[in-house]
């Protein structure tokens, strides 16, 4: 596989190769580098902004409440063990 992608190509491969290359920077937290791609680059921007939506959003997210154990499942019919 070349190590070259493009945002505009007309190749599908580097133009999915770009996007895969996005989406690795994103989940590696670069944002720094998504932020200097974005400057020219529709596609980093895109990335950048749902990386940075999705942060925002896990932080506004509470905490998840787990109830104990109680008994038999709460989706079990009545007279049906589960």
């Amino acid at each position: 596989m070349s190590a070259r992608a493009e945002c505009y190509s007309a190749d599908p491969a580097l133009h999915n190769n770009h996007l895969w290359h996005l989406d690795l920077l994103a989940r590696a937290g670069r944002v720094p580098d998504l932020e200097h791609l974005a400057l020219t680059d529709r596609h980093a921007l895109r990335r950048l902004t749902r990386l940075l939506r999705d942060r925002a959003a896990d932080n506004q997210r509470p905490p998840l409440n787990r109830p104990a154990a109680q008994g038999p499942s709460a989706t079990t019919e009545p007279g049906r063990s589960g």
